[in-house]
């Protein structure tokens, strides 16, 4: 029976003998790869989450003659958006995303309280499930793989940490808010720093 362990150990101690600095670089390494499938992730939920809300807007206007050409500007989008799937391009998805927010031709709401509101419901329920669902999804995840990675990679000193875990640090204190929106692309931005493929 020794033998099975023998066996079962050697990787383990040549792991733990490893260069502590080539250790570290493969682990911050993979950060960035879950950093990545995150943004992915992020990106799909937003892409699902718009077309839904631009979905009920189309609804909701139906009623309302005097805002038919925005609907119908609304359904085209979303007919051009059956186009951005799962398998896109990040980039593709992010432009479906902004783009309709950078036409500027959204009309003003007029009308009694309870029309705005059957018009703005869509909006809020987009924002809802964007901070209550997409923000803190992403929020958990980026954590939970910063706190993996602090407690694999070991520097001599804080010093010698860097910038990755002065912003996770930011990251952390922050919360969820305008940097969650961000974190995803400053921290992919340092991978080359790191020296990641």
């Amino acid at each position: 029976m020794l033998f099975p362990r023998i066996i079962f150990f050697l990787p383990f101690l040549a792991f733990t003998r490893s260069d502590p600095v080539e250790r570290n670089s493969a682990a911050i390494c993979e950060f960035f790869q879950h950093v990545r499938a995150f943004q992915e992730d992020w990106w799909d939920d937003i892409v699902v989450a718009m077309k839904t809300m631009l979905q009920e807007m189309i609804t909701a206007l139906e009623p309302y003659p005097e805002y038919e050409e925005y609907r119908k500007t609304m359904q085209d989008y979303v007919e051009q958006g059956k186009t951005i799937v799962k398998s896109s391009r990040l980039e593709d998805k992010v432009a479906f995303v902004k783009g309709f927010n950078e036409r500027g031709d959204q009309p003003v709401l007029t009308g009694s309280p309870a029309k705005k509101q059957a018009l703005t419901r869509p909006i809020d329920h987009f924002r809802s499930n964007m901070i209550f669902k997409v923000l803190t999804e992403f929020h958990n995840k980026l954590l939970k793989a910063a706190d993996d990675l602090e407690r694999v990679v070991r520097f001599p000193d804080s010093s010698s940490k860097g910038e990755l875990f002065r912003l996770l640090q930011q990251y952390r204190t922050s919360g969820i808010g305008s940097l969650t929106e961000e974190i995803a692309s400053r921290i992919l931005a340092l991978k080359d720093k790191y020296q990641c493929a």
